[in-house]
């Protein structure tokens, strides 16, 4: 099951209860973050600390960072094109942890598999990516 089947089927479980499933599948795959500007090409790595992903503010006025589970996700979001990095779920889940600004992270935004981790299931997200890749 990908991860937006596993959103989609937890669709009106309560975050806190759907968390486990769809971190734990994120866990095992990249996601597709839109950045301002492109990654060098003239490097075959990328320095996650230097790369300026998209954000959006909430009614609230609290940031979010957004990624997608997939190139096609983020191109419905994006559908001119944008330039991204696509990084590991875990990569990307520790730059936003670390940067108390963001109140958490919006999966799929504009998609039927949209999915919030709020701030508040850090915690759990984190233990999750300390198990075992095959646990």
């Amino acid at each position: 099951m990908t991860t937006e089947e596993m959103i989609r089927q937890n669709a009106n479980a309560p975050v806190g209860e759907s968390i486990v499933p769809i971190a734990t599948s994120l866990a095992k795959h990249t996601v597709f973050v839109a950045t301002e500007s492109s990654p060098s090409t003239q490097s075959t790595t990328v320095k996650l600390d230097t790369l300026r992903f998209r954000t959006a503010q909430d009614n609230e006025g609290r940031m979010w960072a957004y990624a997608y589970t997939t190139e096609a996700e983020l191109l419905r979001t994006f559908p001119q094109g944008s330039p991204y990095a696509e990084l590991e779920f875990r990569d990307f889940f520790q730059i936003i942890e670390r940067d108390g600004k963001f109140a958490g992270i919006f999966l799929n935004s504009g998609s039927d598999s949209s999915y919030p981790i709020p701030r508040e299931l850090f915690e759990k997200v984190k233990e999750i990516l300390r198990r075992p890749a095959d646990g």
